[in-house]
């Protein structure tokens, strides 16, 4: 076997166990594809990938709450949010 690009054993250095904490589901990893494509408000996550208003709304708190997004208000309509993947969150896919 090659040579590890890093060691395994330093856990506590390595994001991927809070990471699939926050969003070891299948809801979670469909929100984070659609953030990952472009898809940023509520309602377009709902569109895209068919899920329950409340499931989705419990899985970006979670990946909020987790760091891996961030809700800010939309600045053409204050009343609208979105969900954008922060520098966490965009890790996830240049892993």
């Amino acid at each position: 076997m090659g040579k590890l690009r890093e060691s395994l054993k330093d856990i506590d250095d390595c994001g991927l166990p809070n990471a699939l904490e926050a969003m070891g589901e299948r809801w979670s990893f469909m929100i984070l594809r659609a953030s990952f494509n472009g898809i940023y408000h509520f309602e377009d996550f709902l569109s895209e990938i068919s899920i329950a208003r409340n499931i989705l709304a419990n899985r970006l708190t979670k990946l909020t709450e987790a760091g891996i997004l961030h809700r800010t208000p939309c600045p053409d309509d204050r009343r609208k949010v979105e969900y954008r993947l922060t520098e966490k969150g965009l890790d996830l896919c240049r892993q």
